[in-house]
């Protein structure tokens, strides 16, 4: 909470800390399942963190949550996201939970399923092919708050709770087994705040090291991380931890699906899936299952 309330004060915002925390509870998600290897397929002896089996279908309530909460604590009641789908499903959803207006502007290519669920939950859609800069558009003229992970630091204080999970779920005993741990990485915020809380329970002695975090991109998610304002951090993150950022080409990320047509997920998380067999496919690995597969 203290992050947010350092967050509020930057942007003049009146704070509530106990609705903060309220919303938070109200909106929190049952962990998903940390698979252990050769459970979802025999030759896969990774770890696998199956955030593709939440509530919302990705990792994005970790941000979202934290988002969401965050106005309604300040009293902000109306948000505006551009996204491919996870994202907005994921602020639609708890947007409608918390009372607070969600408009959604999505790109013409979106998925029928996600577009199902963005209805589900209410969101106003916008199809437009200039969605992001509409978004930035609107919000800049304070018309709602940007909700998009890349553009707002509170997706990446949300991000941190990925970490915690991660640990209380393994055990700190089976934790410290893992050595890597693959996550695709879009706009980077993920990757950040699962290294920030990493970090923070190292700094508390709960875990005896960080383990090498891979920040994966390549031809799904729009080649990843590279345009994004926390390109340079990734990369510092990367050098620190001992990991590198690994490209996985569509020809890799193809042959990779024609040999595990049995793992039905996004095609970031395949690419994760793919760089983290390349590297070893060993028991030490973690990968970051972090979207499901819309049709």
């Amino acid at each position: 909470m203290k992050n947010a309330e350092e967050i509020a004060r930057k942007e003049d915002m009146k704070f509530d800390g106990n609705i903060f925390l309220k919303t938070l509870t109200a909106l929190d998600e049952k962990p998903t399942r940390i698979i252990s290897p050769g459970t979802e397929d025999k030759n896969i002896s990774m770890w696998i963190k199956s955030e593709d089996e939440s509530a919302v279908g990705s990792h994005k309530h970790f941000a979202l949550r934290c988002q969401i909460a965050y106005m309604k604590a300040c009293g902000i009641k109306k948000g505006v996201i551009s996204s491919s789908g996870n994202a907005a499903i994921a602020a639609a959803c708890y947007g409608k939970k918390a009372g607070i207006e969600v408009d959604v502007y999505v790109s013409p290519r979106t998925a029928a399923g996600k577009l199902s669920m963005l209805k589900k939950w209410g969101a106003r859609l916008v199809v437009s092919d200039a969605a992001a800069r509409e978004v930035n558009r609107l919000a800049a003229n304070g018309g709602a708050r940007n909700l998009r992970p890349s553009m707002d630091p509170l997706a990446r204080i949300g991000f941190q709770t990925l970490a915690y999970e991660i640990v209380k779920e393994l055990g700190t005993g089976l934790f410290s087994q893992i050595k890597n741990i693959f996550i695709f990485s879009t706009s980077g915020a993920s990757y950040c705040g699962l290294c920030d809380g990493l970090e923070k329970m190292h700094g508390a002695h709960l875990i005896s090291r960080v383990p090498r975090l891979f920040p994966v991109v390549g031809c799904a998610g729009g080649l990843g991380v590279k345009h994004s304002a926390l390109a340079n951090e990734v990369k510092r993150i990367a050098k620190k931890t001992g990991g590198k950022e690994i490209s996985v080409s569509r020809e890799r990320l193809s042959s990779f699906i024609e040999k595990f047509p049995r793992l039905k997920l996004s095609e970031e998380s395949l690419s994760s899936f793919a760089a983290g067999f390349d590297f070893g496919n060993a028991s030490d690995t973690l990968v970051i299952s972090t979207g499901k597969l819309w049709t």
